[in-house]
């Protein structure tokens, strides 16, 4: 039974809300019928589209809330529900809260895609919107031709960076992070990177990001999987914490890694049903659990304020998934700060989750500002500004300027080091591997051709980390069966 909305007293918008939805009305009075609305993670979203249903509602309008993850519809359904709009139905297979009745209906985009029933709906909300160039958004959304559509995203681009400007005819950027900063609803964090980055070299790209086979078999190395662990127990021990891992292999070894040393740790992916995906977060943030490690589970639609540090463990080419990942830690709580611990690069690359860019339908991921962000090579430690010194430890910045070459070693890590301290060895070593990977060798031949030029096998973690890599890429393997193939074929043609 539909309460009345007078029987409610809505929540109060913050000014920048109320000024977005006023926005937002006037591009629909001049004649806009797909607006993206853009907001940082912290910014409120779903509070703007839970204001506008209970406006919609009293109109007499047929609301419908796209998502496209259960924790996403029941977000969605909580928040409309505290404006007063309790008629609200979730289409979701297997749902008990189906009520095809209701004025506003709260839709899995799956589930909708595969119904042919017609519906009929005067606005449509597209949930985390930059996935709204997929087939399943598109094809529901073509359904409703009459209806104003209206997206909300933090990250207004696709995951290959281009805009969203086939989807919508006008962008409203309500919020800037820096704004959110200065009014205390999002807290600018402390970053930090690490004293080994990976070696990225041979890792190929698909589809805007890092191949994820050739990723894991870059960050699986024991000394990348041991920093990350101890520069957690450094820098954060015992504050809740977020791991973004680059596989399930990857994120189970990491989880064993912390529960080695002591720490209450736990692993989800996307095959973890979905009540022990809810318990564990629940003992996460009880404190009952330190560390959760992840994979393409918590990078978007999930908030629990009492996490405060973000493990990168996961590096990406993608603006969308770096902002989407460290903006799961920028909401206060208990004024606790929050902390990133970049093993992965990411800030180095796009920067910092609060700082202001600018966002455009045509050309994609918002720019960079101009920011220059110092690493501290003793604490590493990361800042912008003028500075010399290090913020945390005092360590003076211009000994260890960023563009300095950095040395490869044998396992494929990236040490933060001067081209004086780089070891020939590990060089000569790192680039036979790659002859290896390209020309289709097996890992020894790197280690045969080590032995002739140094007239010594190469130490024991060096043959072992890259018996590793091949080990987990098929495409190396494919390449070394193709050889052999080849050769045995010639060879059988000299025999004749």
């Amino acid at each position: 039974m539909q309460t009345s909305l007078d029987m409610f007293t809505a929540p109060v918008l913050r000014p920048y809300q109320q000024a977005g939805i006023d926005e937002l009305r006037e591009a629909i009075r001049s004649g806009a019928k797909r607006v993206l609305m853009v907001g940082p993670t912290g910014g409120g979203k779903t509070v703007v589209a839970a204001s506008i249903i209970r406006s919609a509602v009293a109109r007499g309008k047929r609301v419908l809330f796209l998502a496209h993850r259960i924790e996403l519809i029941n977000q969605a359904k909580r928040q409309v529900e505290k404006f007063g709009v309790l008629d609200v139905g979730v289409i979701r297979a297997d749902d008990a809260r189906a009520n095809p009745e209701a004025q506003v209906q709260v839709a899995s985009v799956q589930t909708l895609n595969r119904r042919p029933e017609p519906l009929d709906f005067d606005i449509v909300f597209v949930d985390e919107a930059h996935s709204s160039m997929a087939d399943s958004y598109r094809n529901v959304v073509s359904r409703f031709p009459k209806a104003i559509v209206i997206g909300l995203t933090a990250t207004p681009f696709r995951q290959d960076n281009k805009g969203l400007g086939e989807i919508f005819e006008q962008l409203i950027v309500f919020a800037r992070p820096s704004q959110l900063v200065d009014d205390g609803f999002i807290i600018a964090p402390r970053a930090y990177g690490a004293p080994a980055a990976p070696d990225l070299t041979d890792v190929k790209v698909t589809a805007g990001d890092f191949n994820a086979r050739y990723l894991e078999a870059a960050m699986v190395r024991g000394k990348l999987v041991g920093n990350t662990v101890q520069e957690w127990l450094r820098l954060a021990a015992g504050r809740r914490t977020v791991l973004f891992a680059v596989s399930i292999e990857h994120s189970r070894l990491l989880c064993k890694t912390f529960r080695d040393e002591g720490v209450a740790a736990a692993h989800i992916d996307a095959n973890t049903d979905s009540d022990t995906r809810a318990l564990t977060l629940h003992r996460l943030n009880t404190g009952e659990l330190s560390v959760v490690c992840n994979v393409d589970v918590l990078t978007e639609g999930w908030d629990q304020p009492s996490v405060k540090c973000a493990i990168l463990a996961r590096p990406t080419k993608s603006l969308r998934v770096h902002l989407q990942q460290v903006g799961r830690i920028l909401r206060p709580f208990e004024g606790q700060e929050a902390i990133i611990l970049d093993h992965a690069g990411n800030c180095d690359l796009h920067g910092m989750p609060h700082w202001d860019r600018e966002f455009s339908l045509e050309y994609g991921q918002g720019r960079k500002p101009d920011i220059t962000l110092h690493t501290c090579k003793k604490c590493f430690a990361m800042w912008t500004g003028a500075a010399r010194a290090c913020p945390s430890c005092g360590e003076e910045r211009e000994h260890m300027p960023r563009e300095l070459p950095e040395s490869v070693d044998g396992m494929g890590l990236v040490s933060r080091e001067t081209s004086e301290q780089t070891d020939p060895k590990r060089v000569y070593f790192q680039r036979m591997a790659h002859q290896a990977r390209t020309r289709g060798w097996k890992p020894g031949a790197a280690s045969a051709r080590y032995k002739e030029q140094f007239g010594e096998w190469p130490p024991w973690a060096w043959s072992q980390s890259l018996k590793m890599s091949y080990e987990l890429d098929v495409e190396w393997q494919e390449d070394v069966r193709q050889a052999s193939e080849r050769r045995e074929y010639w060879q059988a043609r000299k025999i004749v």
